[in-house]
This record gives structure tokens, sequence and C-alpha cells, in this order.
């Protein structure tokens, strides 16, 4: 039966079936992404529906942000994370963004400063891909993982400020305070 030989009725059934299928697929998948990927810091998996602007995502991710489920558009577009980033990582990611879409680079891959719901910065990192395109090469849906890595960041700083101070330390003569002569 073609689309246009179907009741309303028949549409809003298919409708509805469809949506109850894509609410158990995700909610498997989410789940998987706790039990079968369970590295440091995944949020989850995201898919971006191109021609729509819907991005479905982990809740994990939102919720690193502070954000409780009520917080969040029921279709979120990229814009509800793109408008958080950090004003001197927007358009490194955008630019990221901008070339994998149009195909220069195979993988959208980055990692960038975000800002929860209550001011502080979170670092997160992004990877994913457009997995559909049109026969005219436009970009239809996009999925991806992200990771928040900001304890691999401050900890990461944290190794640079020691190893900075260590290597100030062994340039010093400890008895006089002179620089040794390296």
């Amino acid at each position: 039966m073609q689309p246009m030989d179907r009741t309303k009725e028949q549409l809003l059934e298919e409708n509805a079936y469809l949506k109850r299928l894509n609410k158990e697929l995700l909610e498997q998948i989410y789940e998987d992404d706790i039990t079968k990927s369970p590295w440091s810091g995944n949020l989850g998996q995201w898919f971006w529906d191109y021609p729509r602007n819907i991005v479905t995502f982990n809740p994990m991710k939102a919720t690193a942000l502070g954000y409780a489920p009520e917080d969040i558009p029921e279709e979120a577009g990229f814009e509800f994370f793109t408008e958080k980033l950090h004003p001197e990582d927007y358009d490194t990611v955008m630019d990221e963004m901008r070339a994998h879409l149009s195909g220069r680079v195979p993988v959208w891959e980055v990692k960038y400063r975000i800002q929860a719901k209550y001011g502080s910065w979170k670092v997160f990192y992004d990877r994913g891909k457009v997995t559909q395109r049109s026969a005219d090469n436009k970009p239809l849906f996009l999925a991806g993982n992200v990771f928040d890595v900001t304890e691999d960041e401050i900890l990461k700083e944290e190794l640079i400020q020691k190893t900075a101070f260590w290597r100030t330390k062994a340039r010093m003569d400890s008895l006089t305070n002179l620089y040794n002569a390296c």
C-alpha cells in the first residue's frame, strides 16, 4: 500500500508505532552506552537529523552540564549546545563542523569548552560523522559520541605546572639558589 493509499488514521497509527519503536531503540542505545562502552567520561551517542535540525542525544550529555530533563526542549537543534560553547572555541568548532558537513574532512572531531547551566566550564571531546547523504551529496543524518574530558584536562594542567616547578628546581642549586650551569 502506497502512502497516498492510506487513510489519515493509518498514517497516524504508523507514526505512533514509529515513535514507540524509536523511543525503545534509543533507550537500548543509551543503556549500551553505559554497559558496553564504559569508557571514562562517556556521555553517550548523539544523532542529528540535519535537514530538520533535530539532535537526539543521551540525556547524560545534558545532565553533565547541569540540565534536568525538563530543561531540554523536546526537539533540540544543534544550537542547544553550540550556543554554550566557549567564545574562544566557537569558530574552531564551527569551522570543523562545516569542513565535515561539506565532505572536506571524513570525520567531525573536536575538543571544546562548553558552559554548564550554572556558569562553570566543562571540556567535551566530540567525534562523529555524516552517515547518510542525499543523491546530491548534502548531509541528511549524522551520528557520533561525546566524552566529558574535564578531569583529564585538569590533571594535564596540574602535571604541566608540576613539571615546570620541578624543572626550575632541578636547574637551581639548593644551597646557593643560583642556577646550575647546564
